[in-house]
């Protein structure tokens, strides 16, 4: 059984107006406080905090006490969160993105969110560890070969 990291926390310091109209859609905008005005509007803005690892279709993301397994993260969507704290989640059951910076869950419907809702990112710890300016400058994020390349593995590249 692998370990469960709580890869991401917060908590909600303020609702933008026009959220409810987001929620109905089953998207929720996140922000961190500080946001412009104009993107505070539709945001969810939370207390700034650390991206601790990536967010990985499998993972669960949680909204006060109601649970979303995550089934796509867009190529921008982790940078987005660990430097803006910036997350648009879509409850669509998508396997695909439609866009780089979404993060797709179950097609469910969302819960009320308030000041104080806590968000939380679990997942199974196993995926690339984030580098950060304490950690060791030798390691990597991403894995080292420790052999060449298959043919088969050319041949998918290729193809």
């Amino acid at each position: 059984m692998e370990k469960q990291l709580t890869k991401y926390e917060t908590r909600v310091v303020a609702v933008g107006p026009l959220v409810a109209e987001f929620v109905e859609q089953r998207i929720l905008v996140f922000f961190q406080a500080g946001a412009p005005p104009e993107l505070a509007e539709f945001s969810i803005l939370t207390e700034p905090t650390e991206l601790r690892e990536d967010v990985r279709p499998g993972d669960c993301i949680t909204i006060g006490g109601h649970s979303y397994r995550v089934t796509a993260v867009g190529e921008v969507a982790n940078t987005n969160l660990r430097n803006l704290g910036h997350l648009i989640l879509k409850c669509n059951s998508r396997t695909e993105p439609e866009l780089p910076g979404d993060v797709c869950t179950q097609a469910r419907d969302l819960p009320p969110i308030s000041v104080g809702t806590t968000i939380r990112i679990v997942g199974n710890g196993s995926g690339p560890r984030l580098a950060g300016k304490d950690d060791d400058p030798l390691s990597t994020s991403a894995p080292v070969p420790d052999r060449p390349p298959s043919a088969t593995a050319s041949q998918s590249i290729a193809a």
